[in-house]
């Protein structure tokens, strides 16, 4: 009776909501049908106004929602974990929030919990500053820390501060002057940031805006003043200058001084490596000769010969066995090997390369192609096979092996693939790849891939794998494959178990996927093993959608549901038990054991049969006629 007299009440306030106890509060959220607690027959469908069903309560969805879980108002109240010691309560929320369990609560901009007080963003308390450890800040007039290793207080943020820590003693009165003290060092400012002093264990540095600027740390240093600078790093090296008069570098593989008319190199011992007269001469004495130039130059390393000329984009080498030049910026270029030329080239003449390449306007030829009276159309030659006439079409046909392991007869992979395009939009390919074995003495194939494509028209893509093992030819076999055409879209998904040599494979996996969008969409996943399968499709969105589910074996049972835009029409039936319900707010219940029930409104008008029971109910416009 109290139940009936909530909802009564319920109805009388126009409250409303979902059927799920999650209560999200939006009409896409599917989690409703993942549990379908209590029975459908009990439920009160006045939608959007009130849903009940067992345990949840929506009134005028979503603003009120009532469930074991938790208790909404919104936005004016709610309160979550009803069935924990410790509930969270939120008003108007996020204005006030109540988490006893975390000890965090706020009337905003009041934060308060386990020994804190914050009124956001100027007043900060923690713990107990004032006898204990904590912090108090009334922010920018006064902030206090106090620690275990000593206390801070800054008044009137930045400009006045006092430090008495283990630590770190001293006091500021910024921007005047500030000190501090620690046992390893000290920090002085006047005037900041014009003149800063400090030391410390890792360095120190002294800095007098715009005089010069000073930083030590561990053994590097670095230095900067108006007329000089310099570098120095932990391992030695470094540089210093006066520019642009001056510039000189030290490492470890000597030192170079450079200046606007003369320029050197010295090696560690001292020896002179290369100096230069700028830009008219450059000398090199770690080579045997080295002569250079604005205009190029030449040098020569041992056995090996180099040139340069700048002007015409030349250069090149050579040595006892071979030599190389190129002219032109690479317009022209050979290459020499033992007396015998293997590469050469003059642009755009010819191209050619021994035993690999030749290629001319009207002729050319490599180890894979052949084209004649131009390069648009040609022929595929070698272990490929095919021709193309640009930009018409292309084919192209090839077969690879490749090895695995010592044993190159027990395993080896080949790939057999051919491709034809057309228009540059059209794309037609199918590939193979084979599992070579000696003991079967057959090729086993381990995968397939077929691609067929107009863009943006319509597009096919079929992929197979197989697992390959040594006492089985196919372990598992996955087949793959989707197609488009404009707005429409299919995609198929099979799965099948292992079978042995000759035998055949049993499918135990199976999923489609279609549509046209936006008119229609569907999806149908099936497992033989588990013995399940599930089918969804929606037309226009959420104009019109069903879902139907299917369990054998110990556990059997069947669901379908079908919607028309969510709520306007409703209707489940779980193994024969069907219940629907039609905006506004009527139900229709029908049983596989002959009970019935109608309802307008709840129980504006109500009619109810049960057989087990033996009874008929009859209410109109709330008053009950018959029990």
């Amino acid at each position: 009776m109290s139940r009936w007299m909530f909802l009564g009440l319920a109805g009388l306030t126009l409250l409303t909501g979902c059927s799920t106890t999650s209560m999200k509060g939006t009409p896409f959220y599917t989690g409703e049908y993942a549990e379908r607690e209590g029975p459908a027959a009990d439920r009160v469908n006045v939608w959007p106004l009130l849903y009940y069903r067992d345990p949840a309560l929506s009134v005028l969805w979503p603003l009120m929602e009532f469930s074991p879980d938790h208790l909404a108002v919104r936005p004016f109240y709610s309160v979550y974990g009803r069935e924990d010691d410790t509930p969270v309560r939120n008003v108007l929320w996020p204005v006030a929030r109540f988490d006893p369990g975390k000890q965090k609560n706020r009337i905003f901009p009041v934060y308060w919990g386990d020994e804190y007080f914050n009124v956001w963003p100027l007043y900060w308390h923690k713990g107990d500053p004032f006898s204990g450890t904590g912090r108090n800040a009334l922010f920018p007039l006064w902030i206090w820390n106090n620690k275990t290793t000593g206390s801070t207080l800054h008044v009137l943020w930045p400009f006045y501060a006092n430090y008495n820590e283990r630590t770190c003693r001293g006091w500021r009165l910024w921007p005047l002057y500030g000190a501090k003290d620690s046992p390893g060092g000290y920090d002085r400012f006047w005037a900041w940031p014009l003149i800063h002093f400090y030391e410390n264990s890792a360095g120190g540095g002294q800095m007098v805006l715009p005089l010069w600027y000073r930083q030590r740390k561990g053994q590097s240093a670095v230095f900067y003043s108006l007329p000089w600078w310099s570098v120095l790093k932990a391992d030695g090296s470094g540089w210093s200058a006066s520019f642009p008069f001056y510039y000189n570098s030290r490492s470890e593989d000597g030192s170079v001084v450079i200046t606007p008319l003369y320029a050197q190199k010295r090696q560690v011992d001292g020896a002179l490596a290369w100096k230069c007269f700028i830009p008219f001469v450059y000398f090199d004495q770690t080579k045997d000769a080295h002569f250079m130039t604005p205009l190029g130059g030449a040098w020569r390393m041992g056995d090996e010969h180099r040139w340069l000329a700048l002007p015409l984009l030349s250069g090149g080498r050579s040595d006892a066995d071979s030599s190389r030049a190129v002219c032109a910026a690479g317009l022209v270029t050979w290459e020499k090997e033992q007396d015998t030329v293997r590469k050469s080239r003059v642009f755009p003449v010819y191209w050619w390369e021994k035993d690999s390449s030749f290629y001319t306007a009207l002729y050319g030829r490599d180890r894979k192609t052949e084209y004649f009276l131009t390069p648009l159309v040609g022929r595929r030659i070698g272990d490929q096979s095919g021709s193309w006439v640009f930009p018409l079409y292309d084919s192209d046909r090839s077969k690879r092996y490749r090895s695995f392991g010592a044993n190159v007869a027990a395993k080896r992979l080949s790939r057999e693939s051919k491709t034809f395009t057309y228009l540059l939009l059209g794309r037609n390919s199918e590939s193979w790849n084979y599992d070579v074995k000696q003991q079967w003495n057959s090729d086993l194939l381990a995968s397939y891939r077929k691609q067929r494509r107009f863009w943006p028209l319509y597009s096919q893509r079929r992929n197979e794998r197989y697992a390959v093992a040594e006492e089985a030819s196919r372990l598992a076999f996955e087949l793959k494959e989707s197609r488009y055409l404009l707005l429409a879209s299919s995609r198929e998904d099979r799965s099948y178990d292992a079978a042995k040599p000759g035998g055949q494979e049993e499918l135990i996996r199976h999923e489609t996927r279609g549509g046209v969008f936006p008119l229609w969409k569907h999806t149908l996943k099936e497992d033989f093993k588990l013995g399940s399968s599930e089918e969804t499709s929606s037309y226009l969105g959420f104009l019109f959608d069903a879902r139907h589910e299917k369990q054998t074996g110990e556990e059997e049972s069947a669901y379908v549901r079908r919607r028309v835009l969510w709520r306007l029409y409703h209707h489940e039936n779980l193994n024969g038990d069907a219940s629907t319900d039609v905006f506004p707010a009527i139900t229709v219940d029908s049983y596989k054991n002959g009970y019935y029930k109608c309802s307008v409104f709840w129980r504006l008008f109500r009619y109810e049969k049960d057989p087990e029971n033996g009874t008929k109910k009859l209410d109109l416009l709330f008053i009950p006629l018959r029990r």
